[in-house]
């Protein structure tokens, strides 16, 4: 029988390499002591074990499952902000103040330093590494530092990597492309008539000419999983049926679905804040004060509108803006993957994405 535990030590990292004072990091272990995962997120990933391990399955029969929780989330030395929230732009400048400069290190970079030192404190030699969602940014970013501690890597919705080594955040909301594109790779979404994201359009604007009280427009727009091949495929034909009037699939996915944004409660909001900010491009520049950034991001939007056939209002209600990241400073260069730096000749698994 497999047992679990707890990693007995809490290990003390610096909170850069060489810089500041040591954080406190989280960990769960398992009794075979070679793969490691992340995944979701940013966010805490010590709460997800069971989903990891009814994902990984009969792996565990032969891999260990050592999972940490990453800097400023749970356990692990987390940034707090009491208030704050992504759906309340307001707070984050002050967040970000509060939490200091210290909140330029809790990113991809730092983390996979964090994953390290539990690797090394176990005594543990080579590890395969399981990465989802966000997981995957953090494995492409201890890839790049630790290539000689790995022996393969399973991505799970695969985080794509632009050319100067940060997260491709400016395509994000592009949900059109991602429509079209789950449709092309299935035979049976491709059969349908039209395109994807026409057959979207489509529903979007008869849902704004004829409401409908068992489907919103929110509703529509939270069916974030139709990037995924299987789900993307059910969601679109849907949809396609809603057209030619057969709502009843449309509406059993939308029961599943709040008619409407439920208010953000996240208390690592700032440790959120710190990974996705510090590890993305964007639509504006980096460097740029919040003003700036503000102009350049409606520029982009204006001219790109990513969030067709939505409109922020659909989605965000009283937000404007859907990049948060807007009000929090990035002054620390600190691509998750190092631009021109190859991934290790590992046996690699990419599931419901790319890797470039």
């Amino acid at each position: 029988m497999r047992r679990q535990h707890r990693c007995p030590p809490r290990l003390g990292e610096p909170l850069l390499r060489t810089h500041f004072r040591g954080l406190r990091l989280d960990s769960g272990q398992g009794r075979r002591r070679d793969r490691g995962s992340q995944s979701r997120g940013p966010a805490q990933t010590l709460p997800t074990i069971p989903e990891i391990q009814r994902v990984l399955g009969p792996v565990l029969e032969h891999k260990n499952l050592l999972v940490m929780d990453p800097r400023g989330m749970g356990k692990s030395s987390p940034l707090l902000c009491q208030g704050a929230g992504i759906d309340k732009p307001e707070t984050i400048a002050a967040c970000a103040k509060s939490v200091g400069p210290r909140g330029a290190y809790f990113t991809a970079d730092q983390a996979s330093h964090d994953l390290d030192a539990i690797r090394r404190a176990l005594g543990v030699g080579k590890v395969s590494y399981y990465g989802n969602s966000y997981g995957t940014l953090y494995a492409q970013a201890y890839a790049a530092r630790y290539p000689g501690r790995l022996d393969a890597i399973f991505l799970d919705s695969s985080v794509i990597v632009d050319r100067d080594g940060y997260a491709s955040w400016e395509n994000y909301w592009s949900w059109r492309r991602q429509f079209d594109l789950v449709c092309e790779r299935s035979a049976a979404c491709d059969a349908l008539p039209g395109s994807a994201s026409g057959t979207w359009t489509r529903l979007v604007d008869r849902l704004r000419e004829q409401p409908d009280s068992e489907v919103s427009v929110f509703q529509t727009s939270a069916l974030k999983r139709m990037s995924e091949p299987v789900f993307g495929r059910e969601a679109t034909a849907a949809a396609n049926a809603y057209l030619r009037g057969d709502p009843a699939p449309l509406h059993r996915l939308a029961r599943l679905i709040p008619p409407t944004l439920p208010p953000a409660n996240d208390p690592y909001v700032a440790g959120y804040l710190g990974f996705r900010c510090g590890d993305g491009t964007f639509p504006f520049d980096r460097l740029a004060s919040a003003t700036e950034r503000q102009a350049q991001a409606k520029r982009y939007y204006e001219r790109v509108r990513p969030l067709a056939p939505y409109q922020i209002s659909d989605i965000f209600p009283g937000i404007g803006t859907v990049e948060p990241c807007i009000n929090w400073p990035t002054p620390r260069h600190s691509p998750p993957r190092p631009p021109e730096q190859a991934l290790p000749a590992v046996p690699v698994l990419v599931m419901a994405g790319s890797l470039t």
